[in-house]
């Protein structure tokens, strides 16, 4: 089988100097390779928070919500993960439109 994912949103709803907060929304499908034929398929919203440790490490706090395709909710997971940021770093100053400086 192949899985497919598909994020149709993603969006910044927070920004401060040691922390940041998004929402994303996508969409999956599970396809037989066989056949081509979809198995299942589901919605997902998660919520990640960054939270920036020390300056080569930070933590990620993340929540999602499982929908089936008609819609109904499933399941909800929550998790936890620390990465270490590798050098060289560049700041990154803009999302999109915004200015993440301001």
């Amino acid at each position: 089988t192949i899985e497919i994912k598909l994020v149709t949103l993603r969006k910044l709803l927070q920004s401060k100097d040691n922390q940041a907060v998004f929402f994303y929304q996508c969409t999956s499908m599970t396809v037989s390779k066989e056949s081509h034929k979809i198995i299942s398929e589901y919605q997902q919203e998660e919520y990640d928070t960054f939270h920036k440790v020390d300056q080569s490490s930070i933590k990620c706090d993340c929540k999602a919500r499982i929908f089936s395709a008609q819609g109904v909710a499933e399941q909800i997971l929550e998790g936890h993960y620390s990465a270490n940021l590798k050098s060289p770093f560049a700041a990154v100053d803009q999302l999109g439109d915004k200015d993440l400086r301001k």
